[in-house]
């Protein structure tokens, strides 16, 4: 159990069935991503509302919490949910890029000038945050629900100038 005040200063509490410790590319926090009980009802994509980002300064408290009813609390072993997210990069970034633990194949493939992408993306927050730097270099072209959500980014971005 996690007791976690939000940037609101609400107080919410997670039951967490899987953790890692682990931070994200470009960020200076800490955070304790897990996967939890209690959907995110604020979650772009159904798939991915049981996984959670809290950072590290804004954890009140953890709990031992493991009830003895119903043979004990169950863990989950396989980790976080997960969707496929493929996109493209062209132009410059096609040399520049390193390649991720989160890509599919080591060494992506260069088709018609670009590098086809595929990850297994867990942290939708993050990852949009990670491919905006690639701005016209790059373009998500699957899954469809993916497409969708960096459209009405871009238009969000867009009407601000």
């Amino acid at each position: 159990m996690v007791q976690y005040r939000s940037t609101s200063d609400k107080l919410h509490k997670y039951l967490v069935r899987y953790a890692e410790l682990g931070s994200f590319a470009g960020e200076r926090h800490n955070y304790l991503k897990c996967w939890v009980d209690e959907p995110n009802k604020h979650a772009d994509i159904e798939e991915l509302v049981h996984n959670y980002t809290l950072s590290f300064n804004r954890i009140f408290l953890v709990l031992d919490y493991c009830p003895m009813s119903n043979g004990g609390m169950k863990g989950r072993h396989e980790g976080f949910d997960k969707i496929l997210v493929e996109f493209t990069l062209n132009g410059s970034w096609v040399n520049g890029y390193e390649s991720r633990v989160e890509d599919i194949t080591p060494r992506p493939p260069l088709i018609d000038g670009r590098l086809c992408i595929a990850q297994y993306v867990s942290f939708w927050h993050f990852f949009k945050r990670d491919i905006i730097q690639y701005s016209a270099g790059c373009k998500v072209v699957s899954s469809s629900r993916a497409v969708e959500l960096m459209r009405a980014e871009i238009s969000k971005m867009l009407a601000n100038y």
